[in-house]
């Protein structure tokens, strides 16, 4: 099997959208931020199509550097613009700053190998969490798993779902429910969701 490139344009796309969103981070009038990359901002800034769901935003990226270079350091240098990106639109939009920093940080400090959590779900005796990391590519499913913590011992098990293209995990993941002596996690109920699982 060939080996598949690891892509970290979606890499860091996957996690900053996941990071942001449980930080809260507040965006006026609209619920998407998109991230142009090139050589120079006047190239970055001429490669845009209108969203309405979405405002952009820009950095610069040496791509001929970026395809030189290797894995740790393309890492590196797609981290690098897209924070810039984000910061460049804080100050443009006025948004959260220290949201974006924290996030930011966070990243930096755990690289791309941190967990995420997809959703989760408490009591007053559990913590029901659906984490996974995301993988190398969008052409590989991430791994899914259900991470239970009993809040009045600290103990924590976790049991691997399944394997899930993340296009269709709004599909697979609708609701999560903590019953006393069970999770029970539903998928949404449509024509759609039931094709894509």
């Amino acid at each position: 099997l060939e080996e598949v490139e690891t892509n970290y344009s979606f890499i860091y796309t996957e996690i900053f959208s996941n990071l942001l969103r449980k930080a809260d981070l507040m965006l006026p009038g609209y619920d998407h931020i998109f991230i142009n990359l090139a050589d120079t901002m006047l190239l970055a800034k001429q490669e845009i199509a209108p969203q309405d769901r979405g405002k952009y935003t820009y950095a610069t990226l040496d791509m001929e550097q970026y395809q030189k270079s290797n894995k740790d350091k393309k890492s590196q240098m797609m981290l690098k613009s897209v924070s810039a990106a984000l910061r460049y639109i804080s100050e443009f939009e006025h948004l959260e700053k220290e949201k974006i920093e924290r996030v930011i940080k966070q990243v930096e400090e755990e690289g791309t190998g941190l967990t995420l959590t997809y959703f989760s779900k408490q009591n007053s005796k559990y913590l029901a969490e659906v984490i996974y990391q995301v993988p190398t590519s969008h052409l590989i499913k991430a791994s899914f798993k259900l991470r239970v913590t009993d809040l009045s011992t600290n103990a924590i098990e976790t049991v691997k779902i399944d394997d899930i293209d993340l296009f269709w995990c709004p599909y697979s993941f609708g609701s999560i429910n903590i019953k006393k002596d069970s999770i029970v996690i539903k998928g949404r109920s449509s024509y759609r969701a039931e094709i894509s699982r």
